[in-house]
């Protein structure tokens, strides 16, 4: 057993395994990349949107020892890093918004806090929208603010005209649009996915493949930022 494993308690590494085995399809010992990739197109991502170049981004991300594999070890350093809120960069987004989808179905509860020691909400799983949600949704509340929602004005380039990326054109683009539906100036989750199915539709694009390129970009500012 490895001492990462050890040190923590057993609910925590059934958890950890129950989810590790989920991913290791062949009973290996090791999750590769073919079974990350299933494991993402299982989740709800697109055949196309889940790309070579996306699946090596995340291995490499948690591949400590640069094998091409990831252990339980590496796995479950993941873990104790999304429950401290180290993770960064689109690689470890990825890799833990999989494991949060098979912790649901796993029945298996996030335990991770906020900075200010308040429970944190279980991170959003399952669809790529709910991802990209969980990705804006910066202070957990379960809900896209203006303030939020102009990151990503940003990064889909949406702005101009009678409208800015700021929070002024974010309540335009939320309200004006019909997508803020009861009008208290804030986007839930249901709200925010016919918002991504619209923009979508506008952009001849799969959804899918929108969100993953919007969590991509957001991530890569978050890295570049710090």
């Amino acid at each position: 057993q490895s001492h990462t494993m050890a040190a923590l308690d057993n609910d925590a590494r059934v958890k950890i395994k129950t989810v590790f085995e989920k991913l290791d399809v062949d009973g290996s010992g090791t999750i590769e990349a073919a079974e990350v990739k299933q494991g993402l197109v299982d989740m709800g991502f697109s055949s196309s949107s889940t790309t070579n170049e996306m699946v090596t981004s995340m291995m490499s991300s948690v591949d400590a020892d640069g094998d091409g594999k990831i252990s339980l070890e590496e796995f479950t350093q993941l873990w104790e890093k999304n429950n401290t809120g180290e993770t960064s960069g689109f690689g470890q987004v990825m890799f833990n918004s999989l494991f949060s989808s098979l912790s649901a179905v796993a029945d298996v509860v996030d335990v991770s806090t906020l900075s200010s020691g308040e429970p944190a909400r279980p991170r959003m799983t399952g669809t790529p929208v709910q991802v990209l949600f969980d990705t804006l949704d910066t202070d957990g509340d379960l809900t896209i603010s203006a303030e939020e929602f102009v990151t990503l004005m940003v990064v889909a380039g949406i702005g101009g005209g009678s409208f800015h990326a700021d929070e002024r054109g974010a309540r335009h683009v939320m309200q004006q649009f019909g997508f803020d539906k009861d009008g208290n100036g804030v986007l839930d989750e249901t709200e925010f996915g016919e918002l991504m199915e619209k923009m979508g539709e506008s952009m001849d694009s799969d959804v899918s493949d929108l969100c993953t390129m919007f969590i991509e970009a957001l991530t890569t500012t978050d890295d570049e930022a710090e």
